[in-house]
């Protein structure tokens, strides 16, 4: 590609990444919607597993983790969604957020590093978060350090 970034695609593993991202949408969408409907806002989940991640190697997940103003962890969420195993081969994080017109958001993004390339997955539940940078529900390369 003209910009130096590489396509997601050319990645080995990428239909298991893309297939398991694209899973967790509905999964974590589910249970965004039964968390919502007792809480009045979304669930949070801190960025994890908390080891870095380079390649299909599976991480546990860091299922204790919870935001400082919210009371529920990962693990009170639904552990069900990592699996039997509990790992996943990239970092994922809920993000919550209130639009200009006061309705409540969320973003699932996953973070995915392969020989210190790395790609976002974003999908929006909501539609009003300021991502226009990132093609929603596909892999964008992002550069983390300038060269």
């Amino acid at each position: 590609m003209s910009n130096g970034l590489s396509k997601a695609e050319d990645h080995p593993e990428f239909a298991k990444l893309d297939a398991l991202a694209k899973s967790l949408i509905a999964s974590v969408g589910k249970k965004q919607a039964d968390y919502f409907a007792v809480h009045k806002k979304y669930f949070q989940g801190l960025e994890m597993p908390t080891a870095e991640c380079d390649g299909f190697a599976e991480h546990k997940v860091s299922e204790s983790l919870k935001p400082t103003d919210q009371g529920e962890s990962w693990a009170d969420f639904d552990s069900k969604v990592f699996g039997k195993d509990k790992t996943l081969p990239f970092k994922i994080s809920l993000d919550i957020y209130k639009a200009p017109d006061h309705t409540w958001g969320w973003l699932l993004t996953c973070f995915y590093t392969y020989q210190s390339k790395t790609w976002l997955f974003v999908h929006d539940e909501g539609g009003k978060a300021p991502i226009e940078a990132f093609k929603p529900d596909a892999w964008t390369e992002v550069k983390l350090n300038a060269e």
